[in-house]
């Protein structure tokens, strides 16, 4: 991070690093009243149509008769791709399967990490539906961090705890740094303008900031404080369905876009910390959102013509049987043993298995071999939420 490349503006906020000749971190500029912060953001035509697209996005999540049978599988596809981000190599079928068994001796090591996002996203939604934007204060988003990183044995600070020591973005020195954002001492300041004036909002007047543009910024905010020693984006990434659900919105998850295009997410990130480049990063979280909402509704979708096809398969047996019940869980649970069937659905393990064998010979499930487990899988349910069975996973991204 060299003077030049900051905005004049942003030069007059370096400050020294302690022990460190020569660097100098950034004390990144607060957010301030966002009825004055709105002055500096231009029209965007892309975030107009982003809000509408949510909108419509909200209309058709209200029509569905059982929203919750998506809401577990989407949380875990943006678990998934929220870590892949930072660079790991789980992927969906990992995570159903350690989440079902607890066995992680022929998975990827990371698993664990991805399932600690699926626990921190779902403790953060219980509580914005309970509390709203009330609940966006230090102690939640210290949670949230604590539930990421409690079981990271790589972690070397405390979880849930704010840094003490600095850190910075890019290089494996602080001097080859892309990034090196503010002093441990300046955080709670930061932190406190980006809790009041942002996350929990409270408008002045009739003017208020969409809920939209307010999770862009705080996004864009919370990765120039980088408040944690480490699991800053998968934080800050959290931030952004849970200020959406706190507004009563559809936790739209945006992991996905983010992920294939990461190049330019971290790049439209930085020219905010360096330059205020807030233009470009506004138009760039419109059009990721815009391309969610989109994936979020043929995914919806999918899931459900998915669940009416599977219930015709099974039409034959009883109403009541254990076979036509599975192909209501298997939905948001595509990854089962015959143990978690009997449970869940208070049947005997001989019937669970019966059921599950009755599915796998409708071609509706899987039994891999080669397990320690016996694990059977729902192939199509793993497709549609990896993009395979529905739109392209690339979809058009405009210049």
């Amino acid at each position: 991070m060299r003077k030049s490349d900051l905005s004049p503006e942003r030069q007059t906020r370096l400050e020294p690093v302690p022990g460190k000749p020569g660097v100098f971190a950034l004390d990144s500029p607060p957010i301030g009243r966002l009825e004055d912060f709105a002055g500096r953001l231009a029209a965007s035509d892309r975030m107009g149509e982003a809000l509408r697209l949510l909108e419509h996005l909200r209309e058709e999540s209200a029509r569905l008769p059982q929203p919750d049978l998506v809401t577990r599988t989407l949380i875990r596809r943006e678990a998934v791709l929220s870590s892949h981000i930072e660079g790991t190599r789980s992927e969906l079928e990992d995570l159903f399967e350690y989440e079902c068994t607890l066995d992680d001796s022929r998975l990827p090591a990371d698993v664990r990490t991805t399932l600690a996002y699926v626990n921190a996203l779902e403790v953060g939604l219980r509580t914005v539906r309970a509390e709203g934007s009330a609940a966006f204060q230090l102690p939640f988003i210290q949670t949230l961090h604590r539930h990421l990183m409690e079981d990271d044995a790589s972690y070397r600070d405390v979880p849930g705890q704010l840094r003490t020591v600095q850190n910075w973005v890019g290089g494996l020195r602080i001097e080859d740094a892309r990034f090196v954002p503010p002093l441990p001492e300046r955080l709670q300041a930061g932190l406190q303008d980006l809790i009041g004036n942002v996350l929990d909002y409270r408008p002045e007047g009739v003017m208020a900031m969409h809920v939209l543009r307010r999770a862009a910024i705080g996004h864009a905010q919370f990765e120039s404080l980088h408040p944690f020693r480490d699991g800053n984006g998968r934080t800050g990434r959290l931030l952004i369905p849970l200020q959406l659900a706190a507004e009563g919105y559809p936790p739209l998850y945006v992991a996905g876009p983010l992920y294939r295009n990461r190049h330019e997410y971290f790049d439209r990130l930085l020219d905010v910390q360096l330059r205020s480049g807030w233009q470009g990063w506004m138009g760039f979280f419109a059009q990721a959102v815009m391309v969610a909402c989109a994936e979020a509704l043929d995914t919806t979708g999918a899931l459900i013509a998915l669940r009416e096809r599977w219930r015709l398969a099974v039409s034959g047996q009883r109403a009541d049987s254990a076979s036509r019940r599975l192909v209501e869980l298997l939905i948001g649970q595509p990854v089962v043993t015959a143990m978690q069937v009997g449970r869940q659905l208070g049947v005997s393990f001989p019937t669970a298995n019966h059921a599950l064998t009755t599915l796998v010979r409708a071609g509706i499930l899987r039994e891999p071999g080669s397990r320690r487990n016996r694990i059977f899988v729902a192939d199509e349910v793993i497709r549609i939420l990896e993009g395979r069975s529905t739109s392209p996973p690339d979809r058009q991204w405009p210049a």
